[in-house]
């Protein structure tokens, strides 16, 4: 797995949006076998997350999300099938408001997460479009 990830979300105006992302350790050295799966632990992690006009650090800035309490969350989330338990805080959860979605332009937008381990090693998880639709009923 190369970081970041790709994955353009798609939102609607004046709607809650909320996702999570689990994500396992990496291994070119074994097979995908959900019951051997280990899972990267954010536990100490911090993180944060912009939407922006452009790929572009310097463009307008409409939304910026962070943990603990700001839009993004770390927790545990066992998944679905024989997976292997995973460890402590193997997930993290964007969640966005309908009043934040509607501060947000409609068109194509950009984001990108980065999580901030105890080490100070930052890394980027996301990265991608952020598509805000339009609605009509308020």
């Amino acid at each position: 797995m190369s970081l970041p990830q790709n994955v353009s979300l798609t939102l609607y105006q004046d709607d809650d949006f909320s996702q999570n992302f689990l994500w396992a350790n990496p291994s070119a050295s074994q097979p995908l076998n959900p019951a051997l799966v280990t899972w990267l632990s954010f536990a100490s992690c911090t993180a944060s997350m912009q939407v922006r006009q452009t790929s572009s650090s310097s463009s307008t800035q409409y939304l910026a999300l962070s943990t603990p309490s700001s839009g993004l969350v770390f927790s545990t989330i066992q998944p679905p099938g024989s997976y292997a338990t995973p460890t402590s805080n193997n997930a993290f959860t964007i969640t966005i408001t309908a009043t934040q979605t509607l501060a947000i332009p409609v068109g194509t937008n950009f984001y990108d997460l980065v999580v901030v381990y105890p080490s100070g090693l930052r890394t980027y998880f996301l990265q991608g479009q952020f598509n805000m639709l339009p609605t009509v009923t308020r």
